[in-house]
């Protein structure tokens, strides 16, 4: 639902500023591309374990952090419950910060870079390809790394991508971030405050409006970093013509002097409406519970799996010293792509988030096929995320 300013003389100033008859799109509505959350499978990871000989322990201790985690993105695309044909493609970059100098200006603390597809292009070219990579561009050292490619549907998780060749299609790996074989923490001096903090890297996903073919263009799996490249050159290519949007997502490399359990997802089963369960797969006959009349007040909630728990953790200062102990503090964040929540967040699952459905009017439009889409993140503040989404209809 957008919001329409409407000023008269006495406007205040923070209102003037934002503009008279303007409308704004409150953070919960998606109406357009977005990317509204990137899940690491293990928020937390390490470097193995290495035996006498200098490679790692098969197996790793247990409770050691593995060192490489699954890529998950959330990406909702409005536009293609009207345009079917529509692809939206996912470009996944990976980047490891030299744990010497983590602040070293990169992709990694980038926040500009992130925002300018132009210069993840470049980096992607200039980077990703370097000795001793693979045929999917996947590097062994610091720096950046093509992660890989997905396609995405509305309502649907991301999925594969394939890349044609004439001796068949050959299906590409989904985003993995694994840290680099070259970053060992435990080599910092003692006292170096990585050693406790670990450090961050990061992952800086792409949504494009184009198709994998459109990005692939000239690849050959049969050359090494050929993929990479060729997604970097047709993203350069493509410029400002397609719809696109970008995500960053921050993953936890732990020091080999922290002494917390590993962190952990928080986990989410589902969405309710009035405290019952929203179907998972939304099929035909339409159920009651997924039915909702124009302007229909409901109140909305998460549901957790039995047995979902805060981890406790310690809190440190820049240094690496502890300061205290502490629980999570979950928070849950609201988007819907029709109508308009109360809260834009929640602290606790239980708490209902009130959805009006949309009316019709001006500004609160019901999609043409009464289809909605709901959705719950969940984050733990330190990495860990996950979420649910539900799909429901508007009654004509």
């Amino acid at each position: 639902m957008r919001i329409e300013h409407a000023c008269g003389l006495a406007v205040g100033a923070a209102l003037a500023l934002a503009g008279c008859g303007k409308t704004f799109t409150p953070a919960s509505y998606v109406d357009k591309l977005r990317i509204l959350a990137i899940r690491a499978d293990q928020p937390e990871l390490a470097p193995p374990v290495l035996g006498e000989d200098g490679k790692p322990l098969e197996p790793q201790p247990a409770g050691h952090p593995p060192s490489s985690s699954r890529i998950r993105t959330l990406v909702a695309d409005p536009a293609q419950l009207d345009e079917p044909s529509r692809v939206v493609t996912l470009l996944a970059i990976g980047c490891t910060p030299d744990p010497a100098n983590p602040a070293a200006a990169s992709l990694c603390n980038s926040f500009a870079a992130v925002q300018d597809p132009t210069a993840i292009a470049a980096m992607l070219a200039k980077e990703a390809c370097v000795p001793g990579g693979d045929s999917q561009g996947n590097t062994q050292g610091v720096g950046i790394s093509f992660l890989g490619l997905e396609v995405c549907a509305m309502g649907k998780p991301c999925e594969p991508v394939s890349l044609q060749t004439p001796s068949g299609a050959v299906e590409l790996p989904q985003p993995v971030f694994e840290i680099p074989e070259a970053l060992r923490l435990e080599s910092l001096p003692p006292g170096t405050p990585a050693r406790v903090l670990g450090i961050q890297a990061s992952v800086t996903e792409l949504a494009i409006a184009a198709s994998p073919d459109e990005l692939l263009l000239g690849a050959d799996p049969a050359i090494p970093c050929s993929i990479p490249l060729a997604v970097a050159i047709n993203l350069d290519r493509l410029g400002d013509e397609r719809e696109r949007v970008t995500g960053l997502k921050r993953l936890q490399i732990r020091g080999p002097d922290a002494t917390d359990e590993p962190n952990e997802n928080p986990a989410i089963d589902g969405i309710e409406a009035e405290r019952r369960p929203l179907p998972a797969e939304l099929v035909e006959p339409i159920p009651a519970v997924a039915l909702f009349r124009r302007g229909a007040a409901t109140g909305l909630s998460a549901s957790l799996p039995e047995g979902a728990k805060r981890q406790r953790f310690s809190r440190f200062d820049v240094q690496g010293n502890k300061i205290r102990e502490e629980d999570e503090s979950w928070m849950y964040s609201w988007f819907i792509t029709a109508g308009a929540v109360g809260d834009l967040r929640t602290r606790d699952a239980g708490t209902f988030n009130v959805w009006t459905a949309p009316t019709g009017k001006k500004n609160d439009p019901v999609p043409t096929s009464g289809r909605v889409f709901l959705y719950s993140v969940v984050r733990d503040g330190r990495g860990g995320s996950d979420w649910a989404v539900r799909e429901v209809r508007i009654r004509d």
